[in-house]
């Protein structure tokens, strides 16, 4: 083969090999970057890797039907991020600092959500992002909003808590509310907490919640809860018993005739009652909160709106109705929801409609059974995207555990050097330290799991949605939510006070011992529950001898 550089001209050949690569970078070099920028030139100040094969092929193939992130910038190209529903199902959990960005991801991603059709759930603590997505609802969504906001008490929901359907329900909230009031008192009192609660103030709160909750065609409310330890026979009007459970059955028969919540040994000492309804008194005695606990049936229907795909928005903004209310709303209503997930296991899995539920500040509503909504939320195609601004606000070391254990796609925006710390490991070798703390804003660094596999992790630019946002939509919005779902304050206010009244005792009076005895209907209930139950001891005697 001759060789190619006779085929050039005399004038136009040049030795081979006049200068190596390193040379020729340093006679092309870019000059250093200042902290005023360079004009005409995009400066990083983190490392920009490309997008995974994996995240682009699913990206292109999701054909719209998968929740759009944000797009991928690199070497000039941009390409859109998407992620599929099964692998939002591993649940998403974003992070970063106050202004990195988290809000606008937030919005996009439950805008998109909207837009498919999609059923979801908006927890926000600040109230801004509740009012964003108010004014940008898709027209052909705003039939399916459920407005929850507590700073509306013209025309106030009802959430009865204790409005239960089945023993599973029960069991779920009395462990739920063991923990919410465990998690406060804590709180609270932090290392004393111990000196202010006990085994038995645990199990007062328990089997009494249990009586309340007896009845599933008349629920007690928070407020009648509360009114047990206020009066000495106010619990009578659960009975007879409308749920046969053996412990429930004896605490009624044996415990609470002989116990009197508001017997003082002196005039200026507390009651037992005192004692035990003080935990409470905050919360049942709020104005705002009053008129949503106090309504024996629940307005807002949880089941009803994870099956019917429906936009659940709750303003739980602390500034409007305080911090520990709000805390304690946002607990109350988390504990509802994963009774409704796990009730779900009713229903056949191609039944189980998806639902997405977004919680911000998602720490400060998070009990120590919230590694077990984390686990079992898939299984019934619920999905968790979960938010904060420091990882190490999160102060139950088993939830970070459960956090990092279960969730699938991590979201990091910029960080704080103690939160890079404990973030990294996750991001390792491709990010380090210095990139997780020197993003810019609107940029989040993605560690996803995609099809059951973990790409190398990847840069992310988030998207402002394209709504526009309007307060005329908002208004139309809240009106419609407050006719479906509102009750008006004067006929709120009506049941709550009938309900706090003393039951109606016919033909009562003492005995010797000055308990009081009850009238004769009473009586003839009572003695048709006692023979039902009877018969029904000694069959299961019978078949156990049997067998």
């Amino acid at each position: 083969m001759a060789d190619k550089t006779t085929t050039l001209p005399p004038h136009a050949s040049f030795p081979q090999r006049l200068m190596d690569g390193y040379e020729a970078y340093s006679a092309f070099r870019f000059p250093q970057e200042n902290g005023e920028g360079l004009p005409g030139l995009e400066v990083h100040t983190n490392l920009v890797r490309p997008l995974p094969r994996d995240v682009a092929q699913t990206s292109a193939a999701s054909n719209g039907s998968a929740l759009p992130l944000g797009k991928n910038e690199y070497l000039g190209l941009a390409q859109p991020v998407s992620l599929s529903a099964r692998d939002r199902a591993a649940h998403l959990y974003v992070v970063g600092q106050t202004g990195s960005g988290k809000t606008t991801l937030l919005k996009g991603m439950a805008l998109a959500d909207m837009q498919a059709g999609r059923g979801l759930c908006v927890i926000d603590p600040h109230g801004d992002l509740f009012e964003e997505l108010l004014e940008t609802i898709p027209e052909h969504r705003k039939e399916d909003v459920v407005i929850f906001d507590p700073a509306d008490d013209d025309h106030p929901v009802g959430f009865n808590l204790l409005e239960c359907a089945d023993d599973q329900q029960r069991q779920i909230v009395v462990r739920e509310m063991r923990s919410i009031m465990r998690r406060f008192i804590e709180d609270s009192y932090q290392y004393m907490a111990v000196q202010y609660t006990g085994p038995v103030f645990y199990q007062h709160m328990q089997m009494n919640l249990l009586l309340a909750m007896s009845n599933p065609n008349q629920p007690g409310t928070l407020l009648e809860f509360y009114q047990i330890y206020q009066s000495r026979n106010y619990w009578r009007r659960w009975l007879p018993l409308g749920w046969e459970d053996e412990q429930l059955r004896r605490w009624v028969e044996v415990v609470l005739p002989s116990m009197d919540y508001t017997n003082r040994n002196h005039p200026q000492e507390a009651s037992f009652g005192d004692y035990l309804s003080s935990k409470f008194v905050d919360f049942v005695f709020d104005p705002r909160l009053r008129l949503i606990f106090g309504q024996p049936r629940s307005t807002i229907n949880l089941s009803r709106i994870m099956d019917e795909g429906k936009i659940l928005l709750v303003n739980l903004a602390k500034g409007l109705i305080g911090e520990a209310n709000a805390q304690f709303l946002g607990l109350m209503l988390m504990a509802k929801i994963q009774a409704e997930v796990m009730s779900r296991a009713k229903l056949d899995p191609a039944e189980r409609k998806p639902f997405y539920i977004y919680v911000d500040e998602f720490q400060s509503l998070a009990t120590d059974n919230f590694s077990v909504l984390l686990s079992e939320a898939r299984k019934y195609n619920v999905s968790l995207t979960l938010a904060n601004q420091f990882t190490s606000q999160i102060s139950d070391p088993r939830i970070v555990q459960a956090l990092f254990g279960n969730v699938g796609t991590i979201l990091s925006f910029r960080l704080g050097l103690e939160d890079a710390r404990m973030i990294e490991p996750q991001f390792l070798p491709y990010f380090d330290l210095t990139d997780l703390t020197n993003l810019p804003n609107w940029q989040v660094c993605v560690k996803a799991k995609i099809n059951g596999q973990s790409p190398p992790p990847f840069i992310l630019s988030t998207c402002l949605p394209d709504a526009v946002p309007s307060e005329q939509k908002a208004a139309a919005v809240r009106a419609l939510s407050r006719q479906k779902y509102g009750r008006p304050r004067a006929e709120v206010e009506a049941v709550i006070a009938q309900a706090m009244k003393e039951p109606e005792l016919k033909d009562e009076g003492q005995d010797e011992d000055g308990n009081p005895q009850h009238g004769k209907e009473y009586q003839r209930k009572y003695r048709v529950w006692r023979r039902k139950r009877r018969t029904q001891i000694n069959r299961a005697k019978f078949r156990r001898h049997r067998k």
